[in-house]
């Protein structure tokens, strides 16, 4: 149960920052 709560964790994570690393390029390029 440990083991799939973090595997579970992990693939939120990993789908989190696949979401936010294109508006974070797209803040960073308004700020240039």
């Amino acid at each position: 149960t440990v083991r799939s709560s973090a595997a579970l964790a992990l693939g939120k994570l990993s789908a989190l920052s696949t979401r936010v690393d294109p508006l974070v390029g797209d803040l960073l390029s308004l700020l240039q």
